[in-house]
């Protein structure tokens, strides 16, 4: 979702590959189509704002 506004539910930092792992938790029943899906990062490398 580029340009829109969107919240994350987890959101953890690897310490050692020095990357943020994004998680959104679903209340219905997961499809193909939702495989991958999700927030594009941020080119400086930050976190996404929420």
């Amino acid at each position: 979702m580029i340009g829109g506004e969107f919240r994350i539910d987890l959101l953890f930092y690897h310490l050692k590959l020095h990357r943020y792992f994004v998680f959104e938790l679903k209340t219905k029943d997961a499809h193909p189509e939702h495989i991958g899906k999700g927030v594009e990062p941020n080119p400086d490398g930050r976190p996404p704002t929420a």
